[in-house]
């Protein structure tokens, strides 16, 4: 798993666990959250982790606003159980998703998506893998 993926695992299990242990939590009006996973992409490879050639202007300008870690792991180094313990805050034994295209998140488990929207944000994704298509259960939350 890349370290992006991996600082974005991160970012998100904080998020997620905030969210699900604290019904109160209180949200600005206009507050966007924005998820990006890039597959096999190496964190020296990108502008804001210091990387001078690199360009990734936009990358860069998010992370310089936002919050951006330097070290991260991920309980699995496969892209479908990755995103789905990316997303539900939970390592593969517990939600379930153990490989790639042979497992479905299950629907009853909460998604990151599912809790936002709850709370009232629209959701949508946009994916260009085949591994991680509606049909292994990560649509669940995104309209």
């Amino acid at each position: 798993m890349s370290a992006n993926k991996l600082l974005l695992l991160i970012i998100l299990l904080c998020l997620f666990s905030r969210l699900q242990s604290s019904p109160a939590v209180k949200v600005s009006a206009g507050t966007n959250l924005l998820v990006i996973t890039l597959d096999t992409t190496r964190a020296d490879r990108i502008g804001s982790y210091g990387y001078k050639p690199g360009q990734t202007p936009n990358i860069d300008a998010i992370a310089q606003k936002g919050v951006r870690f330097e070290n991260t792991y991920t309980p699995v180094p496969l892209t479908l159980p990755a995103h789905c313990s990316i997303f539900t805050g939970d390592i593969p034994l517990a939600h379930g998703v153990r490989n790639n295209g042979r497992y479905r998140l299950p629907g009853q488990i909460d998604t990151l998506a599912k809790i936002l929207q709850r709370r009232g944000y629209l959701t949508a994704a946009f994916v260009s893998s085949f591994t991680l298509e509606s049909r292994f259960g990560l649509d669940q939350g995104f309209t």
